[in-house]
C-alpha cells in the first residue's frame, strides 16, 4: 500500500494534511478528518517493514476503529476485510483473498474514473464561463452604444 515514512513526511509537509495529521507512534499514521482531535483514519504498518499494510476506519465516531482493510500478501493491494460491530475488538471477516483484491482494485478504478470525469467537467465548465464572460463584455458594449 505504500511505504509509511515517505508518506507521513510528505502529510506533514503538506499544508493541508498537516492539520488533520495527529501523533502517533513510528508505525502509523493517525488522521482526523472530522476535526475532533480523535483518529478517524489510520495507516499502520504491523509487519515492521516500513510499508503500510492495514488500513482502519472509525465509521461510527466513537474513537474506536471498527472497520479494517489488510494486505496480508504485501503486494499492496489490500487482501481482507475485518469489521467490529460493536467495538468489542472481537473482529468479523467481511472479506478475504483475491476476491477481495478484485472488488478493491475494481473500486480504485471507478473512484479514478470520477475524478477524471470531475476533473474534466469542472474544467469544461470554467471553460464555459469563461465563454459566457467574454459574451456578457459584448452585450454590455453593445448596450453602452445604444445609449
Amino acid at each position: 500500500m505504500g511505504t509509511l515514512r515517505k508518506l507521513k513526511t510528505k502529510m506533514k509537509l503538506d499544508r493541508d494534511w498537516h492539520k488533520s495529521i495527529l501523533r502517533s507512534g513510528k508505525d502509523e499514521i493517525l488522521i482526523d478528518i472530522d476535526g475532533d482531535k480523535e483518529a478517524d483514519l489510520a495507516l499502520f504498518d504491523t509487519t515492521g517493514d516500513g510499508n503500510i499494510d492495514t488500513l482502519a476506519i472509525d465509521l461510527t465516531g466513537d474513537g474506536e476503529f471498527n472497520l479494517y482493510f489488510g494486505d496480508t500478501d504485501a503486494n499492496g493491494i489490500p487482501d481482507v476485510v475485518l469489521y467490529d460491530e460493536d467495538g468489542s475488538g472481537s473482529l468479523e471477516v467481511l472479506g478475504l483473498g483475491k476476491e477481495v483484491e478484485d472488488a478493491i482494485v475494481e473500486l480504485v478504478g471507478a473512484i479514478r474514473d470520477i475524478v477524471i470525469t470531475g476533473d474534466y467537467l469542472a474544467e469544461a465548465l470554467d471553460e464555459k464561463l469563461d465563454e459566457l464572460e467574454d459574451e456578457i463584455k459584448i452585450a454590455r458594449k453593445e448596450l453602452k452604444k445604444l445609449r
